[in-house]
């Protein structure tokens, strides 16, 4: 500082400055230098103004600060002071503004470097938090894409961050909550479609017997009259194409009323069930069919069988009938007979129809009957232009 600043006791100086408080003279004594002729201007000033003030350093009884103007602002300081010895002491401190000014103006500069380091410290700590929070938030947001992707089983680790780790804890959390619900979702799910399989499987059992059912005659499992009719029409169609001749055997048990009156029902089905199992072993070829038609009433579908063809099959089936030796003492030979109606027709003819087939096998069969049963009549066919 340029402060300047004295101590008087009253008489005597010591001061801030180098200046000795005492002085030697010619005599060689040592004589005290009153502040009014010290060498320090500002302390000659200070002990002027204070003694044109207050009538001398004396008159000063209690402490004062003073501000005074010469070519510049000081601050003035004086205190009077009696110590244990019972001396009076003054001290004065004078301090001229500007000190204070540059003080004030370091300060400031200080201040201004320290808020700027400080405002750059803070600015960077923001980045880097701000980049540290952006990156795992990052990953918590790649975490639940993956997991919006279907990968279940992705996993956020977890980091320095404690806040970050109890948000990485909760979402693994939950991650791996929706990892075991869609677990359980799909082991669900294939129990299900296992069910619905199964399920389907009898269900198609269930259709396919209700198909035979509807196309089966429960007595003797043969095809019954409804499954008959599409068959003929099915294998009409395809004789038309492949420009073959279809032919049709309808045959009769004989006297099969007596028989059911004689026996009872119960052998008459069992009757029947043994002409049906002789019917069917004669469908050897793809497309053969043989049906109840009706009653005691049989039908046969022989497809690329001419008339001559069809003669001998009836002709076999008759013997084989026979050879079962069901008695039936209403007949003539004493066991249960057929009698057989056979037509053959080129659904290429233009008068050829399934109906018409049929009924010219139907006039065949009551030939055979008027003729006396057990016999086998082939129907006579026009031969109209084709």
């Amino acid at each position: 500082l340029t402060a300047a600043g004295f101590v008087s006791l009253r008489r005597r100086l010591a001061a801030s400055t180098p200046e000795l408080p005492y002085r030697i003279d010619e005599a060689g004594a040592a004589r005290s230098i009153p502040a009014t002729e010290s060498a320090d201007p500002v302390i000659r000033a200070t002990t002027a103004w204070l003694m044109a003030r207050d009538g001398g350093l004396a008159g000063i009884a209690a402490p004062l600060q003073e501000q005074r103007i010469d070519d510049e602002h000081w601050h003035l300081g004086a205190a009077p002071w009696r110590d244990p010895r019972g001396l009076d002491w003054l001290i004065v401190v004078t301090v001229p503004e500007s000190d204070f000014g540059s003080w004030v103006m370091q300060g400031a500069e200080r201040t201004m470097v320290a808020s700027v380091v400080a405002l750059f410290v803070a600015a960077f700590a923001c980045l880097f938090v701000a980049a540290f929070v952006t990156r795992r938030l990052q990953l918590l947001e790649d975490a639940a894409r993956q997991i919006a992707d279907g990968d279940l089983a992705v996993r956020v680790q977890p980091s320095g961050f404690r806040e970050f780790n109890r948000l990485a804890s909760s979402f693994n959390r939950m991650a791996g909550k929706l990892s075991d619900a869609f677990a359980r979702l799909e082991r669900g799910q294939a129990d299900l479609e296992h069910l619905v399989e199964e399920r389907t499987a009898a269900l198609r059992v269930a259709n396919d017997e209700l198909e035979r059912l509807a196309r089966e005659d429960g007595l003797t499992g043969l095809a019954n009259r409804r499954h008959f009719d599409q068959h003929l029409r099915e294998e009409w169609l395809r004789a038309r194409r492949a420009h073959e001749t279809l032919g049709v055997i309808l045959c009769d048990v004989d006297h099969f009323k007596a028989y059911n009156d004689r026996y009872g029902h119960g052998p008459g089905d069992e009757a029947l069930q043994q002409v049906a199992g002789a019917l069917a072993r004669n469908c050897r070829r793809a497309g053969d069919l043989a049906a109840r038609y009706g009653g005691e009433e049989f039908a046969l579908v022989l497809p690329g069988v001419d008339l001559e063809g069809a003669m001998q099959i009836a002709e076999s089936i008759r013997e084989q009938i026979r050879e079962l030796g069901i008695t039936h003492e209403a007949t003539a030979l004493g066991c249960l007979t057929m009698s057989f109606g056979v037509a053959c027709q080129s659904p290429e003819a233009s008068y050829a129809t399934p109906d018409q087939i049929m009924k010219s096998a139907d006039r065949a069969l009551y030939e055979a009957k008027a003729a006396g049963r057990d016999r086998a009549r082939a129907a006579e066919v026009p031969r109209a232009a084709v």
